[in-house]
């Protein structure tokens, strides 16, 4: 993946909200994910819990979890509407635990999930890598070509959310090394990392999707363009066009 020129680039519909939690709060947290050690699932190259759905990411299917969002989830997502940054309360979590060395490959979340994925980091300072994969108008007007990469800096205890186009039209990754190049252009140490990543399924748009996937009435194209028709009929309406 080639660096975008314009490697500052924020994706549209990306919202990075610093200091969201106090360092009591990211303590407490971190305190609370380590008493469900019962949780924790190794089948992935780093651990998670899940609560709420429960997403086989080598079977890509979903299926509701006897685990509801634990209290402090809840309290959480409440703090996330009281400022406004959601408007509903997610019904999925994913803890994921990253070690100095771990990563995730570049991905989109799956189309099981709403529009708006919402991440509360937590210990370490990380830098995401995010890929152009189809935003024909970031390629266009900002100088950032189809699959070329940005980098976004993401503080612990910072509140990310992603929809519209970062959500469909933008992959995002975390390179698997233990040092990070922060905002100053220094080496950062990583440490271990945090990310409580909330989502929204809707089952009775989740179950026509696959009865559509299964019969090849529809298909993640499909979506996608959906998507894609969607935001850039948007966009137009604000322009005036």
């Amino acid at each position: 993946v080639t660096l975008a020129e314009n490697y500052n680039f924020r994706p549209y519909g990306m919202n990075v909200v610093r200091g969201f939690l106090t360092v009591e709060e990211e303590v407490e947290l971190m305190r609370k994910v380590d008493e469900a050690a019962h949780m924790w699932d190794n089948k992935l190259n780093r651990k998670t819990q899940q609560y709420g759905y429960r997403f086989d990411h080598h079977a890509s299917n979903l299926t509701q979890s006897n685990e509801g969002l634990p209290d402090w989830a809840v309290k959480l997502a409440e703090k996330m509407m009281d400022q406004r940054l959601i408007s509903s309360l997610p019904n999925q979590l994913i803890v994921n635990e990253y070690e100095p060395g771990q990563g995730i490959n570049p991905h989109s979340d799956q189309y099981c999930f709403e529009d708006g994925i919402f991440v509360v980091s937590l210990g370490c300072d990380i830098t995401m890598t995010w890929i152009n994969s189809s935003d024909y108008i970031a390629a266009e007007q900002a100088d950032v070509p189809l699959t070329s990469a940005v980098l976004v800096r993401v503080p612990h205890g910072s509140f990310v959310s992603f929809s519209h186009m970062s959500r469909w039209r933008w992959q995002h990754a975390i390179k698997g090394t233990e040092d990070d190049i922060d905002e100053s252009g220094s080496v950062a140490r990583r440490v271990r990392r945090i990310s409580l990543t909330f989502r929204t399924v809707d089952p009775k748009k989740w179950a026509t999707r696959m009865r559509l996937l299964e019969i090849g009435a529809n298909s993640v194209d499909d979506e996608a363009s959906r998507h894609k028709g969607f935001l850039m009929s948007r966009r137009k309406k604000r322009a005036g066009k």
